[in-house]
């Protein structure tokens, strides 16, 4: 026992336990005060925020049964300013279904009220609505609307508007005298119109007013749906605590009344409004369990610094040993963080400042090895570092890697014609585009000049051609890229391989998905092929045609640029007529091979105006009919001028017939219908629709809508009706899409 009480003192009489102890009174104590004044304070101040709020709402309320009120007064006195009504109460004998027509029928149907009575001069009812002649005594009961009756000259100032209470129901109406329109003379007589406070109509103002009501009156209440079994259940509570403004249903819910005076300034019920106090004992609740919950953590947290107080020199210590061990096993350098007396900080402070020193040499280091590995240009990997990492993976063990071989298209010229500014912005929106496109599935490398290499791990050809595929339309669709597109649009080729199908190292594999893309490149550009080993047998075998297909490809180009600059007005007519035209090919669901040769045809169309003399196609006033035949004369020009170059019909036919009309009227055939070519059915359309969206010698351009009008308006005459709905409708999308 002894030694057991030796043990204790020794334990309560250190400092860290004296402190534990001591922190731990004062927070328990500051705490548990904390929690009765937050109690006693919230509810207090809660509670009577909640009763200036119900109160100032059922305020509100009143204003605003009083303004419906006001809207129907303004009602009454509108249709009691009235010759035709003023001269008919003046008869002997009063049309009576003329006001039943005029008043009794049409305004309860139209304004959705519950009360109309005319009276005459002699209080009689003339027509009524929702009263009979047991009401009618408490209608004209009250002085105010008596006086309207005397024959004195009035204005419509003596109408009025407010609460009125008949057999126990509760309405608001509006009163008026029956004036002449220009409210003068003397009073035919009296108008009441009303509406009944019922729940059907106080639903309708919880969704006006927001706020659920109920109308208390000597016939019990009247509530809206929502609150009708809430009222019932406490209807007894309420009416015991009937002389107080605020009253608590339950602790659930508050309720706010305003009285109700009538015309004559008695009281005849109240208004209530109805909230819930949900949101106050939530509040009341969390802050109970919050403060709770903070108590205790907060004795668990003093209780465990007491505890570990009396180690305030050996912990910071033994933290700096055990953090300078695990960097020697990890064979790591970072910071230390300690907490303890200056000297131990000091000891820290001078050992993170030689690892920041260490570290700072080692991430320049870092830094040197990323820009030697990194084109400066793009910020892509360089040619390099593409074969370090390619043999890299391999050393890691990957069984699969495919290669992407990029080339942009024609980049020469771009680079020739707009310079290297232009050059440089293409090179670098390509790269952004491919690693867009990639998608991190892969790593992107600039191999050199125009060429850009994807290194994709761990996949076949097969999966590395859809990312071929998506960067190929990216390039397409690029509005940066094709700004800069002449007459046809800027394109990238891409050849694919595989490792180890294809190559056992970086430069096996390389070397065939480059040949993949010059396959690409040298049968019609704007591809993606994968490496196959008779690919290059194809290309020795068929060398001369490929490159007499692209050198036909670049003079149908020459030629196109030729004929639009000798038309000052239309500009670039052959490129725009190409573009429309595949916009059309586009709906129409064209081949990737008949679009290439629908775009050679629209490009070429006009060819035979290089044979019409300049001043013929530039002429500012009328033509002559012989100018007018020369005109003509370039169908059949440009036709003879390509059928020696080209074989393809559908192309040679968009020369010799887009002028040519679905009616048989066109020329230089004549044909008619379907016995167009397709291609030219299509060409007629595009070069109608840019010649009119064109400046003219002789007219300004019309709006691209009117200009579709137009077309819409030769539908069946001199274009093909088919073709016309699918061509109105591309264009449409495309004018929606750019906005």
């Amino acid at each position: 026992m002894k030694n057991i009480y030796i043990y204790i003192k020794r334990t309560f009489n250190s400092i860290g336990s004296i402190i534990t102890a001591f922190l731990l009174f004062i927070t328990i104590t500051m705490l548990v005060l904390n929690l009765c004044l937050n109690s006693f304070f919230i509810s207090k101040n809660f509670s009577k925020a909640a009763e200036q709020d119900i109160l100032s709402r059922a305020d509100q309320s009143k204003s605003f049964f009083q303004g419906k009120a006001k809207e129907i007064g303004v009602l009454a006195q509108d249709y009691c300013s009235w010759d035709e009504a003023y001269n008919e109460l003046q008869k002997k004998e009063i049309d009576k279904g003329w006001f039943k027509s005029n008043f009794t029928d049409w305004i309860p149907e139209k304004y959705n009220l519950d009360l109309v009575v005319i009276f005459n001069r002699n209080k009689e009812i003339v027509a009524d609505y929702g009263v009979d002649g047991v009401n009618a005594p408490y209608i004209l009961g009250d002085k105010k609307v008596r006086e309207l009756f005397d024959k004195k000259s009035y204005k419509q100032s003596k109408a009025f508007h407010g609460f009125k209470e008949l057999k126990g129901e509760i309405y608001i109406i509006g009163v008026s005298p029956i004036l002449k329109t220009n409210s003068e003379g003397d009073p035919q007589g009296v108008a009441i119109l009303g509406k009944k406070i019922s729940s059907a109509y106080l639903n309708e103002i919880r969704k006006q007013f927001g706020e659920d009501i109920f109308i208390t009156c000597k016939n019990g209440f009247v509530s809206d749906d929502r609150i009708k079994n809430k009222i019932m259940r406490n209807l007894s509570f309420i009416n015991e605590n009937s002389e107080k403004d605020v009253i608590l249903l339950r602790n659930e819910s508050i309720i706010g009344k305003t009285p109700i005076v009538d015309i004559m300034g008695k009281s005849i019920g109240n208004i209530n409004i109805v909230k819930s106090r949900d949101i106050f004992l939530s509040t009341q609740e969390l802050i109970e369990k919050n403060t709770f919950r903070v108590s205790c953590f907060a004795c668990v947290i003093i209780f465990l610094v007491g505890l570990r107080f009396k180690d305030v020199i050996v912990k910071p210590i033994k933290s700096l040993e055990k953090q300078i061990t695990n960097m020697k096993q990890e064979n790591s350098l970072e910071n230390v963080e300690i907490n303890g007396p200056n000297e131990i900080l000091s000891l820290a402070d001078s050992f993170n400042h030689m690892i920041d020193n260490i570290n700072k040499h080692k991430k320049e280091n870092r830094e040197l090895r990323i820009h030697s590995n990194s084109d400066h240009l793009t910020s892509l990997y360089n040619h390099k570092y593409f074969f370090e990492c390619f043999n890299n993976k391999i050393e890691e063990g990957c069984k699969k890697i495919a290669i992407l071989f990029c080339d942009i298209d024609k980049f020469k010229e771009i680079n020739d014609t707009y310079g290297h500014t232009v050059g440089d912005l293409f090179l670098k929106e390509t790269a952004k585009i491919i690693k867009d496109e990639v998608r991190g599935q892969g790593l992107v490398f600039r191999y050199g000049g125009e060429e850009f290499v994807v290194m994709v791990c761990e996949a076949a050809s097969e999966e590395a051609y859809e990312i071929a595929e998506r960067v190929r339309n990216s390039v397409i669709n690029n509005k940066i890229l094709q700004k800069y597109s002449q007459y046809l649009p800027v394109t990238i080729s891409i050849g694919i391989a595989a490792y180890p199908l294809d190559g056992l190292d970086a430069e096996g594999v390389i070397d065939k998905a480059d040949s993949a893309m010059y396959f690409s490149k040298k049968n019609g550009r704007n591809q993606c092929n994968v490496y196959e080993k008779d690919m290059n047998v194809f290309l020795k075998e068929n060398i001369n045609k490929l490159t007499n297909k692209e050198m036909l490809l670049d003079s149908v180009l020459a030629l196109a640029e030729a004929i639009d600059i000798k038309d000052n007005y239309t500009g670039r007519h052959s490129k725009m007529v190409s573009e429309y035209s595949l916009l059309l090919a586009e709906g129409l669901g064209f081949t990737e091979k008949e679009k290439d040769n629908l775009t050679m045809g629209a490009l070429l169309h006009d060819c035979g105006k290089i044979g019409v003399p300049d001043n013929i196609i530039q002429k500012t006033s009328r033509l002559s009919e012989d100018e007018i035949v020369i005109i003509r004369n370039h169908t059949l020009l440009g036709y003879n001028i390509i059928k020696h170059i080209i074989k393809d019909e559908e192309i040679i036919c968009c020369a010799r017939s887009h002028h040519e009309r679905w009616d048989g009227k066109g020329y230089p055939d004549g044909l008619t219908g379907e016995s167009i070519n397709l291609f030219a059915r299509i060409v007629c359309i595009a070069d109608a629709y840019h010649a009119m969206t064109s400046d003219r010698s002789y007219r300004k351009a019309m709006t691209k809508e009117e200009a579709l009008q137009e077309i819409k308006r030769g539908k069946g005459t001199q274009f093909d009706p088919e073709l016309v709905e699918v061509f109105i409708k591309a264009v449409r999308n495309k004018l929606l899409n750019s906005a």
